[in-house]
């Protein structure tokens, strides 16, 4: 059961919110008040550094003065196209304080899509992640007539000082016209106002089309409020001292928010990771408290640092009887009504044999867990996708406050997390502050509130249909509660599946009971105007093929396709002979008929194929964070669906 904490512990956070309306004004406040303390902590080659809150100020303050000596009017966009790193804070700020509004762009999107963006939103300026970005958007530039001038962020640039520019060369423009107009940047910053525009983010979804969600200064506000505010009524009080590892996508609003405004609200310090394939190392050297990802990052470290665990048959043993001790401690602190408090040392509320192995466990697994991780965890956040209740269950046992969180785009994130203090394996948690939630006819959820949009930027074709006529965003999301008023997503409302019966399938609820086997790495339902339910499945090979090594079963290890992920190596293609394999078929044969017995006859999965490979973003399967692109998919392997109903 949810713990209530006393409003008056709320006091601080909620002054801030009431009486801060814009984020020039929440930056300038943080400045003011931890202007010295560690702000940024990034690796610059091989050396670890870190700048204060008032250097991160100064660099924006440069930055925002190259943009108005180059003529940026309040309101005007400009967009930001790179991966994570420091610097894509410190443009934004400048962007922002400059009266900019900065529009994201995924630095893996295809040519097309960022020419739609850049046009459609009229940007002027583009600072781009580094050379090889700033090469491709040179490419698109005469396409995109409204485009007057690029900066490359990061690697060696030679910009010519009057179209292109490095960053050093744009600060070094912003410094000269500080000198030469003092107090105009202060006044351009002052002048923001709540409902001015801070940033535009295009979402497509599984749907394809991007659409373009506009905040204003107090949304972006808000959200900031809302994320804090919700993990401290779930026990959990960020403030200055704690530390944030950042390396998920800024363009996507649950990073931007977790990750960069909520961090910078209370004065903490954001560690950026190095590289996507050095997440393990850098942890160890940024020594995080906190860190929001997505499922599937959660499931590769763990597979990654248990693979390691068992490449012995003693580590094998070992690792299996922590993980056991674990699930058994998670079962003995679950309350009556499915929640458990992961505010408290377990220890302190086991006895008798439970314990003493917990305390061995710990000691023998899990401390080395937490030490890959850097050590000083407090709490993990999940979202943007389904949280797998058996690797939830993992994490949990090892000690670790993990909540599931569902938002979206339009809402910037935080809809709904689940209380640190009460957490409830695959439920989210209660509507966050400041969220006017109801659930329409058809079980849908509908929202509004500070922060969430009431109408897309320049696009009425979206907004038909996205909005009610009393306001509220309709998600797209059909969710239920329980009766601590904790919600879930059953499925999207568009991916519900009509047989040629009539009956509607929730294909969302089939993958999640595949995925919380930990064999089973993707899987899509199919059956939209069928006579019944196939799967696509993708088992993962990266276990599979650690169980084949030691059964010594041979196999064809030419056919093995890596990609480097989260700082290991993980296949993403099998030959025939992996895929086929009678123990392969069996497995998941195995899988696909327990998971039978929970549905209705119609629900059932008939038929199924093993593909040989993952989906991935690069072959344009994925979205940027991970979400299965359906009709891609049902595109690309339209024959193998056609045979499973021939």
């Amino acid at each position: 059961m949810v713990k209530k904490i006393p409003e008056e512990n709320f006091f601080l956070m909620d002054y801030f919110y009431e009486h801060t309306d814009t984020i020039p004004e929440m930056f300038y406040n943080v400045v003011e008040v931890f202007g010295d303390r560690p702000a940024n902590m990034f690796k610059e080659g091989e050396i670890w550094k870190t700048i204060s809150y008032k250097q991160w100020a100064l660099i924006a303050e440069e930055i925002a003065n190259a943009l108005l000596s180059l003529g940026i009017q309040a309101g005007d966009r400009n967009c930001i196209i790179a991966h994570t790193s420091p610097q894509w804070a410190w443009c934004d700020i400048g962007n922002i304080i400059a009266g900019g509004v900065t529009v994201t762009i995924f630095p893996t999107l295809i040519d097309n899509e960022v020419e739609y963006i850049l046009n459609h939103s009229q940007v002027q300026y583009i600072f781009a992640g580094n050379p090889e970005i700033a090469a491709n958007i040179e490419k698109l530039m005469h396409k995109t007539p409204s485009v007057k001038g690029l900066i490359c962020m990061s690697g060696v640039y030679d910009g010519d000082g009057q179209k292109t520019w490095n960053l050093e060369q744009f600060r070094a423009m912003g410094r000269l016209y500080a000198f030469e107009h003092p107090g105009e940047l202060e006044k351009r910053w002052q002048s923001v106002e709540a409902d001015d525009a801070a940033t535009i983010i295009y979402t497509s979804g599984t749907t394809g089309k991007l659409k373009p969600a506009r905040f204003t200064q107090k949304g972006c506000v808000a959200a900031a409020w809302r994320g804090i505010r919700f993990n401290a009524e779930g026990g959990k009080f960020w403030n200055y001292n704690h530390t944030y590892f950042s390396v998920m996508p800024l363009a996507h609003v649950m990073e931007r928010t977790y990750g960069y405004f909520c961090w910078m609200a209370i004065g903490g310090l954001i560690g950026y990771g190095s590289d996507p394939t050095n997440i393990i190392s850098d942890m160890q050297a940024i020594k995080p408290n906190v860190m929001v990802w997505v499922p599937r990052l959660y499931e590769r470290i763990l597979r990654g640092i248990e693979s390691v665990f068992c490449s012995t048959p003693e580590g094998k043993k070992l690792w299996d009887w922590a993980m056991d001790v674990g699930q058994r401690m998670v079962e003995v602190r679950t309350q009556p009504d499915g929640t458990i408090d992961m505010c408290v040392d377990p220890v302190d509320e086991l006895s008798g044999q439970l314990k003493e192995d917990y305390i061995k466990a710990r000691e023998m697994v899990y401390s080395k867990f937490h030490a890959a991780l850097g050590g000083n965890l407090l709490a993990l956040a999940c979202g943007g996708a389904n949280l797998n209740a058996e690797m939830h269950r993992k994490y949990l046992g090892m000690g670790y406050a993990m909540g599931n969180g569902w938002g979206m785009t339009e809402t910037f994130s935080n809809l709904s997390l689940s209380p640190y203090n009460a957490i409830k394996v695959g439920w989210n948690g209660p509507p966050a502050p400041g969220v006017d939630l109801k659930v329409d006819e058809d079980g849908e959820a509908l929202v509004k509130g500070t922060g969430i949009i009431n109408n897309y930027h320049n696009d009425p074709e979206s907004d038909v249909g996205s909005f009610t006529e009393d306001g509220y965003l309709r998600t797209g999301d059909i969710i239920e509660f329980d009766e601590n008023g904790y919600l879930r997503i059953i499925d999207r409302k568009k991916s519900i599946l009509v047989l040629d019966t009539g009956k509607n399938v929730a294909p969302a609820r089939i993958e999640a009971k595949l995925l919380s086997n930990m064999a089973i790495e993707q899987a899509m339902i199919i059956g939209d105007g069928r006579k019944y339910i196939s799967a696509l499945i993708v088992p993962s090979w990266d276990t599979i093929i650690g169980m084949f090594k030691s059964r010594n079963i041979d196999f064809d290890e030419s056919k093995l396709v890596y990609e480097e992920a989260s700082g290991m190596k993980t296949c993403i293609q099998v030959g025939d002979d992996v895929a086929n394999h009678p123990l392969v078929v069996e497995m998941v044969e195995e899988i696909i008929n327990k998971v039978n017995q929970d549905l209705s006859d119609y629900e059932t999965i008939k038929k199924y194929k093993i593909l040989p490979n993952k989906f991935t973003e690069s072959r344009g399967e994925l979205t940027p964070t991970l979400k299965i692109k359906n009709q891609v998919v049902k595109e690309k392997y339209s024959d193998l669906i056609e045979a499973l109903y021939n």
